[in-house]
């Protein structure tokens, strides 16, 4: 098998697709030259992970990752929490409406910032170093599960 670097499989990639999605640095395009057909395949080295996702998964879903079982906290008002490099925190929203501040480290090091929209079935992800800050809309707090850290 032979291994092509990046800027080469990048070139195949346009080549064979007219549309171009995220390929991760460090990506290599295997081929095999004993094969009677050409394919394009990729393997990836290294992956950079996302640092803060918020997604929005379907009840089933959530139940499937195990949310109903997960320690819950109810908080009236608002609150930060850290989470240290390495450490992976989860939190997924039961009950109630704010927003969440995530303060953070990009995959280059950069300082970042996002602010999100809450809601029941929001959950939020946060994969190393980085500052949340919980806003609760109202009067009637806001419940969530915590997945992780």
């Amino acid at each position: 098998m032979t291994s092509y670097p990046f800027f080469i499989m990048l070139m195949a990639a346009c080549l064979c697709s007219k549309a171009l999605a995220f390929i991760p640095i460090g990506t290599s395009i295997i081929h095999n030259p004993s094969s009677s057909t050409h394919h394009v395949c990729f393997s990836s080295k290294a992956t950079i992970n996302p640092i803060v996702e918020i997604t929005f998964p379907t009840p089933d879903e959530a139940a499937s990752m195990g949310v109903r079982d997960w320690p819950q906290t109810y908080h009236k008002s608002s609150w930060d929490e850290v989470v240290s490099e390495g450490q992976i925190a989860t939190r997924y929203v039961l009950d109630g409406k704010g927003r969440v501040d995530v303060n953070y480290y990009d995959n280059n090091g950069r300082e970042a910032s996002r602010t999100d929209r809450i809601y029941p079935g929001t959950l939020v992800e946060v994969n190393g170093e980085a500052r949340l800050s919980w806003t609760v809309d109202g009067n009637d707090g806001l419940l969530a599960g915590s997945g992780g850290f």
